[in-house]
């Protein structure tokens, strides 16, 4: 079975940070996706979809310090489902890998991030 997530888009949201006090860190943000389409009149139209990122360990880390409002990033990751306090099936993209695909500046490279293994994901370790 698989279950896997790509995605390219902008944050919509700096990353907020929690830190438990077992030391685990987890960090999430919004990313807004969008989609080109013709409609029945020939016109282009434009969709935004709004998604929920979670990170955990190092991955958590280098996204809080490091990626802001309105950066281009890919992310890697996997479909999670929760209920939050009110009983309410939530989803969330839990970020396996993260690629910022624009550079801070001219002479500087694109950056790579840490993965993170799916088995540093912890239940309870979810802010929400």
């Amino acid at each position: 079975m698989v279950n896997k997530v790509l995605l390219i888009g902008r944050l919509g949201s700096h990353p907020e940070m929690r830190v438990y006090e077992s030391g685990r860190k987890v960090t999430w943000f919004n990313l807004a996706t969008n989609e080109r389409y013709k409609d029945n009149n020939n016109k282009i139209q434009e969709k935004t979809e709004w998604h929920r990122i979670t990170c955990y360990g190092a991955l958590a880390d280098f996204v809080y310090e490091n990626i802001t409002k309105g950066k281009l990033i890919f992310i890697e990751g996997k479909l999670h489902y929760y209920k939050d306090k009110k009983d309410v099936t939530r989803t969330e993209i839990v970020a396996q890998k993260i690629r910022v695909l624009e550079r801070k500046s001219s002479t500087q490279q694109i950056e790579e991030t840490p993965s993170v293994e799916p088995s540093e994901i912890e239940k309870e370790d979810i802010p929400f």
